[in-house]
């Protein structure tokens, strides 16, 4: 472990947990109370999108990440999310999506949740009305070179057009075990070069730089949430020094770049319960 991050664990500058969901529920400046917040109220607060907290760092202030192009001051429009099994990569992302959802009404943004796996992100968010629906047994390539096409005619890159739209992609990696592999993380990446104009943005999540095709991916990203990486070369091009290989591997411990080349902060990621998000979920689908 590097000697900065051992005193700032000992000082306790890094926040032992960001593990208590009603800690985010108080950073969105929802009710923190027990029972189910509706995040409806915050809504209106937002005319077009904002930043979200992702977790807490030095004194337990919120680590914000800014989902906008970097020309308008923001940290976008893509990034991505790297940590090994065990790191807290699919929790950290489940949290962002839920912020991200209880910041902005349906009108303002959609998200589309994309994996290989049978059980995903995406799950526990059916009720939510943001979440765009995927036909079971669709081609994930297909689906992205639809929205490139799609928004491209439409031409969404008028401020106003129509909601922005955030693609997340749940274990980017896993596609390598797939023939459309190599399809889906190149229409990603195209995707992610067209993306500022047609008013997407995009977060993938991985566990390692596997391939020629992740790094593509990573090199059109603004925004870097690392984890722990499997070695220092990795960590190395994800943040310039070899700092995420260092972490212990505690659940939500990371280093948020806001652009490849700012310093890495560290902070632990939110978590927010499965039952919560369900639970909104249901509110949201009842009204």
């Amino acid at each position: 472990m590097s000697d900065d991050l051992r005193e700032q664990e000992a000082s306790g500058l890094i926040p032992e947990s960001a593990t208590a969901a009603r800690r985010l529920l108080s950073v969105l400046g929802l009710d923190a109370d027990d029972g189910i917040p509706d995040v409806t109220t915050l809504w209106s607060q937002q005319d077009a999108l904002g930043r979200i907290p992702i977790g807490l760092q030095a004194g337990g202030s919120p680590v914000w990440l800014d989902l906008n192009d970097h020309h308008a001051g923001g940290n976008g429009p893509h990034g991505v999310l790297v940590g090994t099994d065990g790191s807290g990569k699919s929790v950290a992302l489940q949290s962002m999506v839920f912020a991200l959802c209880a910041q902005h009404s349906p009108e303002q943004l959609q998200v589309m949740c994309l994996s290989p796996r049978e059980r995903s992100v995406r799950d526990d968010f059916v009720d939510y009305p943001h979440m765009v629906d995927i036909p079971a047994g669709t081609d994930h390539s297909s689906i992205l070179l639809g929205l490139l096409a799609e928004r491209g005619e439409r031409g969404t890159g008028k401020a106003g057009a129509e909601p922005a739209l955030v693609v997340v992609v749940d274990d980017l990696g896993l596609y390598d075990d797939r023939e459309s592999s190599l399809s889906v993380a190149a229409t990603l990446y195209s995707l992610m070069r067209y993306g500022r104009r047609l008013g997407v943005h995009v977060l993938a999540s991985m566990e390692e730089l596997s391939r020629r095709s992740t790094m593509q991916v990573v090199s059109q990203a603004g925004y870097r949430i690392v984890q722990r990486t499997a070695t220092s070369e990795e960590s190395r091009q994800l943040i310039g020094s070899s700092r995420a290989a260092e972490l212990f591997l505690y659940a939500g411990l990371g280093l948020f770049c806001t652009s490849p080349s700012a310093d890495p902060v560290y902070f632990r990621a939110f978590q927010v319960p499965p039952d919560l998000i369900r639970d909104v979920g249901r509110q949201l689908a009842s009204r």
